[in-house]
């Protein structure tokens, strides 16, 4: 008929707890059940910590080099920093929300539920190398909840999804029983203050805005601290 079609690609959103972070910071996620988010990255972090919380922290081969950049005094800022767990850390909750570009129609929430809207969400672990026997495998070691529904993680076999030959990234599927919910409701539930703040002040106005929740843990009750904890440092989305 003459019309030109238009393509355009679905909007990717990408949460990273690597930096330097130009946008999508992975803390702004984070309802409830982490620690040492501000303090130094070069300072240890014990077994005790992870008995309570998930840890931001490096992997062995990124404290290696952040401690031989430090010895020369090089402004150095690339760390793969993420958050590291183990059985005995609990759950670490986040709220995913719905992001809309100015001109997009609004989600009506009362019509709709987040499968509609989500295909699936993906998680990776932060690509470093361990010296236990024993590392995080995020099919079998996690525990994903999406709302109050568990799911399957299952890993990506893709170029790019890799380190050192072990696959880093997992694809989880949004059940159809998700509901939407607020951050604020969230933090009702669960107990916890309003104390974190980010994603919400930079590109949402409210913590009364919709998404839904996601839950992790370490199921693995064999899989230790000094093996190499699981770790979370991407979450992305279309």
């Amino acid at each position: 008929d003459g019309k030109e079609l238009e393509w355009r690609m679905n909007d990717i959103h990408c949460m990273t707890s690597f930096e330097p972070i130009l946008s999508g910071n992975l803390q702004d996620m984070v309802v409830s059940g982490t620690a040492t988010e501000d303090i130094d990255l070069s300072l240890p972090r014990g077994p005790m910590l992870y008995n309570k919380n998930w840890v931001m922290d490096l992997g062995f081969e990124a404290k290696k080099t952040l401690f031989s950049f430090q010895k020369y005094d090089f402004d150095y800022r690339y760390q793969k920093k993420a958050y590291f767990g183990v059985q005995p850390s609990g759950n670490m909750t986040m709220f995913v929300p719905i992001i809309q570009k100015q001109g997009d129609s609004l989600v009506d929430v009362k019509k709709s539920k987040p499968s509609d809207f989500f295909d699936y969400l993906i998680v990776c672990e932060v690509n470093d190398e361990y010296v236990g026997e024993k590392t995080c495998n995020m099919e079998q070691s996690l525990a994903f909840m999406i709302d109050e529904s568990k799911v399957e993680a299952h890993y990506i076999e893709s170029n790019g999804v890799s380190y050192q030959g072990k696959k880093i990234c997992v694809k989880l599927n949004i059940p159809s029983s998700a509901k939407w919910t607020t951050r604020k409701k969230i933090e009702e539930t669960l107990g916890v203050e309003t104390s974190k703040k980010g994603l919400f002040d930079r590109f949402r106005k409210s913590r009364d805005d919709y998404g839904f929740s996601l839950q992790i843990s370490v199921a693995d009750k064999l899989l230790f601290w000094k093996d190499g904890p699981c770790s979370i440092s991407h979450v992305l989305w279309e």
